[in-house]
């Protein structure tokens, strides 16, 4: 045993009681007093100290469970929310993003070395692409003459307007590849699965670089080939560009023509 663990023992007291002397406060019991006066102090400065820690960590963000775990939660919704539509591309009413849990999606198809492409390369920017179906028929249109072919791969979802040199700019396509002195315009049919988004950067032979406009989606998909599978023949419209205007060209427009009007009624025996 310690001294401290007999203070205040019958022994003690009965020796004061002998003194027959009315101690003071001090006199008492210094080492009590002390004591107390110690135990106090070690009392008040925990009870601040506890006080304090609480203030800090109610009042410092950081470390608030609550906050931290709703920081965590909304990440993971966001990247489940993304599934569908991770490009998040503003689409027309026509056209539906397809999913990975969709039967016709295919994530091959998002990162060919033939759709997507480096900074100055063309093509189109990676994670910036989308599968997507038609949900209706639809027109799509595409420039070709020079090296360009009718039949590519590469469309574009409106009509091509303005200049050729503008339209050149809007959808990063270098003079060399395709000299635009046509237009084809072919109807893609219902569920069609195509890929779609913007467009890439691209340093052209002739050193020329062009920063296609954001807004504009370009697709790339076999059309031509979806056409003839839909209406048993190749169910294009061709015409020369207009030079002043491509919007004036016969075929740069979504409204109906000799082909949706008799041929398909026909063909479809509307």
């Amino acid at each position: 045993m310690t001294k401290e663990a007999n203070y205040g023992s019958i022994e003690e007291k009965t020796a004061l009681a002998d003194d027959e002397a009315t101690p003071s406060v001090e006199e008492s019991s210094p080492s009590t007093i002390q004591k107390l006066g110690k135990l106090a102090i070690i009392v008040l400065v925990a009870a601040v100290g506890c006080s304090t820690a609480l203030y800090a960590f109610s009042s410092n963000d950081t470390f608030s469970s609550a906050d931290a775990d709703t920081t965590v939660e909304p990440a993971m919704m966001s990247a489940d929310d993304n599934v569908s539509n991770s490009a998040n591309l503003t689409l027309p009413d026509y056209l539906e993003a397809l999913d990975s849990s969709d039967p016709d999606y295919d994530a091959s198809m998002l990162t060919s070395k033939y759709v997507i492409g480096e900074p100055g390369q063309g093509n189109m920017v990676p994670g910036k692409v989308e599968l997507v179906r038609f949900v209706e028929e639809h027109f799509v249109f595409r420039t070709y003459g020079g090296g360009a072919k009718q039949c590519g791969w590469w469309w574009v979802l409106n009509p091509p307007r303005g200049k050729k040199e503008t339209y050149f700019d809007h959808f990063a396509i270098c003079p060399e590849w395709n000299d635009a002195d046509n237009i084809v315009r072919c109807r893609v049919p219902e569920n069609y699965v195509a890929v779609v988004g913007i467009g890439q950067t691209v340093t052209c032979p002739s050193g020329q670089y062009l920063d296609p406009d954001p807004s504009n989606l370009q697709l790339n998909g076999n059309i031509c080939e979806a056409s003839v599978v839909t209406d048993g023949h190749l169910s294009c419209e061709y015409c020369v560009s207009n030079d002043f205007n491509l919007r004036l060209s016969k075929c740069s427009n979504n409204g109906p023509d000799y082909i949706d009007g008799f041929v398909h009624r026909v063909l479809r025996g509307n």
